[in-house]
């Protein structure tokens, strides 16, 4: 019996320190992840918790964006906004290259008082993010426009039961929820499978990396805290 508790505690030893070396490289290697990589990842991730919405009364179900995060959305002229009043652009504007701005990297640039050279050297880079990525947006949003109008058909059938009569308040409810995670669902697991996200990240990371060597530290630094969520 001594000998099984010796065994087991020496055992139940090398689980914990296992587990302890194991903890301290993944809190190392995220420690050790560039600002790049972190607002890279952080791009990938909006992309999994984009929006959808229904109307129990039209049928309309669609996601924010048209599925595609704020940052893979960025335009080449989103970046006239630099010629702006510092904080100033977008303000007061509810049109859709208004929301991307304010949701995308774009809002973090406009207030690191850049010089006309770093200007013109950020345009230059983006407009290289924008034809990088241009394929694979395209294809994300042709993706998007046929599952759009296939969910949208489903939840007018669902609205027109309920109607008739043929189905409950409750039972709607509950029934575009259910499609409202299907399309989700669906629209990532075609993006995955066409390697969509990756992609786009890669787009990103190379932008990210250039805007890096043309800012300042301290502006470089600046613009992270702006970004990073």
């Amino acid at each position: 019996m001594k000998n099984m508790i010796q065994k087991a505690t020496v055992v139940l030893g090398v689980a914990l320190i296992a587990f302890t070396a194991c903890k301290k490289d993944n809190v190392q290697n995220i420690a050790s992840q560039s600002d790049e990589t972190i607002l890279v990842t952080q791009a990938g991730v909006a992309m999994d918790n984009v929006g959808v919405h229904s109307d129990d009364n039209s049928g309309n179900i669609y996601m924010d964006n048209e599925g595609i995060a704020a940052d893979f959305q960025v335009e080449a002229n989103d970046c006239d906004l630099l010629q702006a009043a510092p904080g100033l652009a977008g303000r007061g504007d509810d049109s859709l290259r208004a929301r991307i701005r304010n949701a995308s990297f774009v809002k973090c640039l406009n207030d690191l008082n850049l010089s006309d050279g770093q200007k013109d050297s950020v345009k230059a880079a983006l407009r290289g993010f924008v034809e990088c990525k241009e394929s694979a947006v395209k294809r994300a949003r042709e993706i998007y426009n046929a599952l759009q109008k296939e969910y949208r058909a489903k939840a007018e059938k669902l609205v027109a039961l309920a109607k008739d009569g043929k189905i409950t308040k409750e039972q709607l409810g509950k029934e575009m929820k259910a499609l409202r995670f299907a399309f989700h669902r669906e629209l990532r697991s075609k993006h995955l499978a066409e390697k969509l996200d990756d992609a786009m990240k890669n787009c990103l990371a190379k932008y990210f990396r250039q805007l890096h060597s043309i800012l300042t530290e301290r502006q470089w630094k600046a613009f992270v805290a702006c970004h990073r969520k």
